[in-house]
């Protein structure tokens, strides 16, 4: 055995291994509804509903045979570990671009890029602000700047509240 291979051996037989915390993790998967995205509060309705199937008005929300989060989280379940991680897929962001007044010519489309083109109005003033600042860009890149607010306000508010009443 080369002298490279014996060190990295015996180095390896000095390491302590690492202690390991296990961690259950859910994957969020759900049907989207422009319905989800027009307000708020709608917005964050959705999303507690799918994280705990005690959420009032939960059958109006979540479709039938839908499995929630909650109940797979300690000390509802006590076998569940101490941490766990909930992700959400990305395209919950088109629907929280949808929110207000401002995503109310967005939510009229049928298609996504149809309500994606919908923002450019509303959001005019925000977008070329962020086009001038950073020219050259593919025209979603200012969009998506221009939506900070709303973006914001729906993800940061919603997930963070979520992630304290669940303790994920």
């Amino acid at each position: 055995m080369p002298r490279a291979g014996r060190l990295l051996l015996i180095l390896l037989a000095l390491v302590a291994p690492a202690a390991a915390t296990p961690v259950r993790m859910f994957a969020v998967g759900h049907k989207l509804r422009v319905d989800d995205g027009v307000t708020y509060q709608s917005f964050h309705d959705k999303m507690a509903a799918l994280m705990d199937a005690g959420f009032p008005g939960r059958a109006s929300l979540v479709q039938a045979g839908v499995d929630d989060v909650a109940s797979h989280l300690f000390p509802a379940d006590a076998a569940a570990p101490a941490t766990a991680l909930v992700v959400f897929p990305e395209d919950v962001g088109l629907v929280a671009a949808l929110i207000g007044s401002s995503g109310a010519a967005a939510r009229a489309e049928t298609t996504a890029v149809g309500a994606i083109a919908a923002l450019f109005a509303p959001y005019g003033a925000q977008y070329d602000c962020y086009n001038t600042r950073y020219p050259g860009q593919p025209p979603v890149r200012p969009l998506v700047l221009a939506l900070t607010d709303t973006l914001y306000r729906s993800f940061y508010e919603t997930f963070r509240e979520l992630a304290m009443t669940h303790a994920v």
